[in-house]
């Protein structure tokens, strides 16, 4: 969320208004000599500058998100796997109970279950290992403004050790790549399912917070459809 210190009024029209008065003082400076009034002239032009550069806002950060024209209807294909080895025939369950736990805790996205990969908006497929042995990863299209067009999650079948990833560490890491597609990034806290490290096995109080922190307070939850 982003946060403002009391008494920040200056917007950012009024800021470029200011600067460019004083970059007119400056070039009026320009054959000035080094005499005390000259001196003080310039220690106050760059008081001025300084004073603008506190006033004026940071730009705002792109957040990834959904857009709300595409809240409801959110297509969502998952890989059958089976051509993965090692295989639980669980994963796939594992994953439509992620997205229904995201959708209960209030997310305001309708994922929709599809069984054509080229209708869908999000793709999840399956491989057997990703680079630094990383359980999940999830790799979004977004335009300038930062709305999530299409996006990709990718989920290793195999474990740390080498063997198969059980049921359970599948649906935490869902979850977990679940929680960026929707926008949120990693957590400072290490229980969270949004920890860099997941070690979580479900949504927290911060994780539910940052959600409505991104969509807003008012954002209707809306129910996951599909099979």
């Amino acid at each position: 969320m982003l946060a403002c210190a009391a008494g920040d009024a200056v917007s950012v029209g009024d800021g470029a208004l200011i600067a460019a008065r004083r970059d007119a003082h400056v070039r009026e400076l320009t054959q000035c000599g080094r005499t005390k009034a000259c001196l003080r002239k310039r220690a106050a032009v760059s008081r001025a500058k300084a004073i603008v550069h506190d006033q004026l806002p940071a730009p705002a950060p792109i957040r990834r998100r959904w857009t709300e024209e595409e809240f409801d209807d959110v297509a969502v294909w998952i890989e059958p796997g089976n051509h993965v080895t090692p295989w639980r025939d669980a994963n796939p369950r594992m994953i439509r109970r992620a997205f229904r736990t995201w959708s209960a805790a209030g997310a305001p996205v309708r994922f929709r279950f599809v069984d054509d990969s080229a209708h869908a908006d999000v793709l999840v497929t399956w491989t057997d290992s990703l680079p630094e042995e990383r359980a999940g990863q999830m790799t979004s299209l977004t335009d300038s403004r930062g709305w999530v067009k299409k996006a990709l999650i990718e989920m290793s079948t195999r474990n740390m050790g080498g063997g198969v990833q059980d049921s359970m560490t599948v649906r935490s890491v869902a979850l977990h790549e679940i929680g960026h597609l929707l926008g949120l990034e990693h957590s400072a806290n290490e229980h969270d399912i949004m920890a860099a490290w997941v070690t979580a096995t479900s949504l927290t109080r911060d994780d539910r917070a940052a959600m409505r922190a991104l969509y807003g307070p008012d954002a209707r939850p809306l129910a996951v459809s599909g099979y």
